[in-house]
């Protein structure tokens, strides 16, 4: 069985924090931690078991924590304020106003799910594979919507530049009319967390919103720009998902994520910290402000009624563009990439002559004699002179019959002979090999007689 800390959490009085003359004032709970900050930014970060016996552990330590009600600071012990919880913070600065945005943008919520459903490609990601096949199939089987929407600006998997996700732009005109609809209805969300952080910690959001301005100057977030006010690059809609124990890979260490839930859930939805021995009773309209790539942290089960969780956060890689030091091989191939498996990835996918050359003779060098190069092999058992190749392999189907077409490169044919015929192509390397070695006894018996 899993075990879980429970560092000492002391009271420190009241703390009032914002602008003494706008809206965005609060007063906090402050509370310390016993735990420092180094620890948590830099102390060793271990794997995180994603199994069913560790999930149901940690929800069982998190459910009778005591669970914080009101608007509270968590400081360290070193004074480092690493969580706010601001209670109804999506709403408050705008009074009634804001209660009639937040139903205004729930409702374009709904629409954009009636159109475009919440994908569901997220059974590989680790913080909801534990119980996807029995969430989906319980919430299909009540005819509610189960699903992630991720609109982000950042580095897909294999791509050597960061890019708007594919989510954002949907094929069909109907729902991408939606989603613009419904991104337009939750601008305000993103401008009033945008103002929170800046209230809060004015140096954290500086770093966020020169790096978000950089990119809406060179026209690179598209639908995801909300304006000067704005200050992140991703926005992430959990619809009915639960989030099992983990960190936000990927996201700034000593940053933030904004979290707001919102939907007709009456009960469950608190997110608790592990490590910290923390739970926060969040309800629609609360915020949460968090470092998640430095915190095991958790979405408890939710019941009676849908629940729908808007975040907002940026990533290291786009926040703190790193040096670029693989870059592809492939003659005529400019593209460098941050990291080795993207290189690899790359020359993997890309279709164009110079790239299949190059897997052709990646290809070749496997299986290939070592004595013999792959323009040796070319030169050797390929006449150039012929205008079409074909396969010379008895039985095999591509063959010069009149009808085929064969192949206008000769590595297109050796691309075909190392998927389809291995075995005579390594038999044919040996067989080389073999005259060759044949010749080079006669020339020593030359020189003996």
């Amino acid at each position: 069985m899993a075990q879980f800390p429970r560092p000492k959490i002391v009271f420190n009085g009241m703390l009032r924090a914002g602008e003494e003359l706008a809206c965005f004032r609060e007063d906090f709970e402050v509370y310390t931690v016993d735990v420092t900050s180094s620890r948590i930014f830099d102390g060793p970060k271990p794997i995180v078991p994603h199994t069913t016996e560790y999930t149901t552990a940690a929800q069982r330590f998190v459910s009778p924590l005591s669970g914080f009600t009101k608007s509270t600071c968590i400081r360290t012990s070193d004074g480092v304020p690493i969580i706010w919880f601001i209670k109804q913070g999506m709403t408050s600065p705008w009074g009634h106003i804001g209660q009639f945005l937040f139903k205004a943008t729930i409702s374009a919520l709904q629409l954009l799910m009636s159109i475009y459903a919440p994908p569901r490609n997220i059974m590989g990601d680790p913080r909801h594979v534990w119980n996807f096949r029995e969430e989906v199939a319980r919430y299909e089987a009540q005819g509610r919507p189960y699903g992630v929407y991720h609109w982000a600006y950042w580095f897909a998997q294999g791509q050597p530049r960061p890019l708007v996700s594919a989510e954002t732009h949907p094929r069909t005109v109907r729902r991408h009319d939606a989603l613009v609809h419904y991104l337009f209805k939750a601008r305000w969300m993103h401008i009033v967390v945008s103002k929170w952080l800046k209230t809060l910690d004015p140096e954290m959001w500086e770093r966020y919103w020169t790096c978000y301005q950089r990119l809406r100057s060179e026209g690179k977030l598209g639908e995801l720009d909300d304006g000067d006010m704005g200050c992140f690059c991703c926005h992430v809609c959990l619809v009915n998902a639960v989030a099992n124990p983990h960190r936000d890979n990927g996201d700034v260490m000593r940053g933030v994520v904004i979290t707001c839930p919102s939907g007709p859930f009456r009960k469950g939805g608190e997110v608790g910290f592990l490590e910290l021995g923390l739970r926060f009773d969040q309800k629609a309209g609360d915020l949460l402000i968090a470092p998640s790539a430095a915190c095991i942290h958790l979405v408890m089960p939710h019941s009676d009624g849908d629940r729908y969780s808007d975040v907002w956060f940026t990533k290291e890689l786009v926040l703190n563009p790193p040096d670029r030091p693989f870059s592809c091989n492939v003659h005529g191939c400019n593209e460098t990439f941050i990291r080795d498996n993207g290189c690899k990835h790359h020359q993997r996918i890309k279709k164009d002559a110079a790239h299949k050359d190059a897997r052709a003779r990646k290809a070749f060098e496997k299986v290939s004699n070592p004595n013999i190069t792959f323009d040796q092999y070319l030169n050797a058992f390929l006449d150039p002179a012929e205008a079409r190749v074909f396969c010379d392999v008895l039985g095999c189907d591509r063959v010069d019959n009149g009808t085929n077409t064969g192949w206008s490169s000769k590595t297109g044919l050796l691309r075909h002979k190392l998927r389809k015929h291995p075995a005579p192509m390594a038999s044919m390397h040996r067989s080389n090999e073999v005259d060759g070695s044949d010749e080079r006894e006669d020339e020593e018996m030359e020189d003996v007689e």
